[in-house]
């Protein structure tokens, strides 16, 4: 499996939980900061816990509202990398935001024929507001009747991905990323895709997690990992 991620610290990553359903042993990280170029600049070996550092409450093999992870590297990743600010605000984006998704996922659709391969790519992605009701009826039987969808109150941020830019098979555990006047802050963790009608699940919607709403567990396991550095939640 390959998935995305982002720094939070010169040694921790945070990335999507399900990255860790099938790993077992070690894992490479790839680093790179150059959007559409296929050489990756560094890698480093690490150990995977067995469970990996997921919330309790996470479920593997399905749709989940604690979707997230941690991985501490086993040394500084290098110093041309950027670690991510946050923005615990679930309120962060609106109509007006610019917001982009990164990740090293596929290019074409889940049913279009291309293999993964380890290049950056980015691309600015229309947040939707409102969810047509055959959405939310599917979203429920896979999340739960009791899950909020409304824009404000739900624990998803999501993005329109049908008009030819999306998140793919890849891009899970990347970063949803905002501009605020030329702030970059990243507001959510890419966490799945899906679509209505028998259409390519990869130009429907993305669906990311809000930070915030993991924000007590991610401080509380960042401490456990005794990172170098002060704690980013």
């Amino acid at each position: 499996m390959m998935c995305t991620g982002s720094l939070v610290t010169r040694d921790v990553v945070l990335t999507a939980a399900h990255c860790f359903d099938d790993l077992v042993g070690k894992v490479v990280v790839a680093f790179t900061t150059d959007p559409e170029c296929d050489k990756v600049k560094h890698t480093l070996q690490v150990v995977v816990p067995a469970a990996g550092q997921r919330p309790q409450a996470y479920r593997p093999g399905g749709f989940s509202l604690s979707d997230v992870a941690l991985l501490r590297l086993p040394q500084d990743a290098p110093a041309w990398t950027n670690v991510m600010p946050l923005n615990f605000s679930p309120t962060a984006v609106d109509a007006t935001s610019s917001v982009y998704a990164a990740g090293f996922g596929k290019a074409a659709g889940h049913d279009q024929e291309e293999t993964l391969n380890p290049m950056l790519r980015y691309t600015t992605l229309p947040i939707a507001q409102q969810l047509d009701n055959e959405a939310i009826v599917y979203l429920k039987g896979k999340l739960g009747n009791d899950t909020v969808f409304d824009f404000g109150p739900s624990p998803l941020w999501f993005t329109d991905d049908s008009h030819g830019h999306a998140i793919c098979s890849g891009d899970s555990g990347g970063p949803l990323v905002m501009n605020d006047h030329g702030f970059i802050s990243q507001v959510g963790v890419a966490s799945f895709t899906f679509a209505t009608g028998g259409h390519d699940s990869c130009a429907g919607f993305g669906a990311y997690l809000k930070i915030g709403t993991q924000r007590d567990w991610l401080r509380a396991t960042f401490n456990s990992l005794n990172s170098a550095y002060p704690n980013p939640f």
